[in-house]
């Protein structure tokens, strides 16, 4: 039997074996699957998968310093998110099996980015499926400042880390900002529902 928060195998009704996650018997979703193969999930598992998303950026956002740097399922992480604001990280665990091993992501996370500080914005509907409460605040390092100055682009945002949306600003859009503003300046633009107007600005 398994306890709610320990890694699991997944097999098929033959007993084939399907790959390995995190089992939950209070969550809508019992199991999140983390790989296909036999894994241990450790620090090295956490340094190597931070370090293959960390790559995906580099080679898609060249010089970008602020990006989302870790997308959960999307980098093979479920129910992680990794936001990097310039030299200060912003962490969303949204399982129970994922939240139980904050430590190590903390300890993968300086091996890969050295940052000054990370944060906590775990305010998520889904925590409270997996039986989680909210938690925010300081998980290492310092913060005195109210906002952080970041770039996007070639444009300088202004973001409450503590209290902005999500994690604080809508980093998954890079490419998109970069693309309106090569449609030809200037352009007059309806920026509706906008948060900070990342593509009026670029526009």
């Amino acid at each position: 039997p398994a306890r709610d928060g320990d890694l699991v195998q997944v097999k098929d009704h033959r007993q084939r074996f399907l790959g390995t996650g995190f089992y939950n018997s209070q969550s809508k979703i019992q199991v999140r699957l983390l790989s296909p193969e036999r894994v241990e999930i450790n620090r090295s598992f956490f340094e190597e998968s931070i370090r293959e998303a960390l790559r995906l950026r580099q080679r898609r956002l060249p010089g970008a310093t602020s990006f989302r740097a870790v997308n959960a399922e999307s980098d093979f992480l479920s129910d992680l998110i990794v936001d990097k604001y310039e030299d200060v990280l912003v962490l969303q665990t949204s399982s129970l099996g994922m939240d139980q091993r904050k430590p190590l992501i903390l300890e993968a996370r300086d091996a890969v980015f050295s940052p000054r500080a990370v944060l906590e914005r775990n305010e998520t509907a889904s925590r409270k499926f997996e039986g989680l409460a909210d938690a925010n605040g300081i998980l290492a390092g310092r913060l005195d400042e109210p906002k952080l100055t970041i770039r996007l682009n070639s444009l300088s945002f202004e973001v409450d880390l503590r209290t902005g949306h999500k994690t604080g600003l809508y980093l998954d859009q890079q490419e998109n900002y970069r693309r309106v503003a090569e449609l030809g300046r200037p352009a007059e633009v309806l920026d509706c529902f906008s948060f900070l107007g990342g593509f009026g600005l670029h526009a």
